[in-house]
């Protein structure tokens, strides 16, 4: 079963229509012994389900607007982890800023320097990468270091 990268996603109406929380984490208990299990985001998913994914995942990656209001959700995030006795999944981690979206509603418009925002998560987790406005050679090489940062934790699995 080696060799194969599966991607799994949770639907803010269920996990996969008709098979409840209940088969998803049988699904995703099975899968988690062949595969290695990335958590990039469950905020959306019903709670039973945002709990089977935490307690299976091998690692974390975060996506965060580069904004005050991104920064304060990634920590809240990490410290949620901790505090729900997963420290090590959060220290395990990669934060992902992407530029921040200026005049979408949940934004604070405080901008924050990015230098500031690596220096701090670089202190709390594995990784930070930050992806530019652009899509240049310089955003392709940050989406090859966060592909690197999370290939390197699945080698270590």
């Amino acid at each position: 079963m080696g060799g194969r990268l599966t991607l799994l996603t949770v639907r803010p109406d269920g996990p996969w229509p008709g098979v409840g929380d209940a088969g998803y984490r049988q699904a995703l208990t099975g899968l988690s012994g062949h595969y290695p299990v990335v958590l990039s985001d469950a905020t959306g998913a019903p709670e039973d389900a945002r709990q089977a994914a935490v307690a299976l995942a091998d690692q974390v990656v975060i996506r965060a607007d580069a904004s005050v209001a991104g920064a304060r959700t990634a920590s809240d995030l990490l410290d949620r982890l901790a505090a729900e006795g997963r420290g090590e999944l959060a220290r395990g981690g990669v934060v992902v800023f992407a530029p921040a979206r200026s005049g979408v509603p949940g934004t604070d418009g405080r901008a924050v320097a990015v230098r500031h925002l690596v220096a701090h998560f670089r202190t709390r987790c594995r990784g930070v990468v930050v992806l530019p406005r652009r899509r240049t050679r310089a955003r392709a090489a940050a989406v090859l270091e966060l592909a690197a940062l999370t290939g390197d934790a699945m080698a270590d699995r």
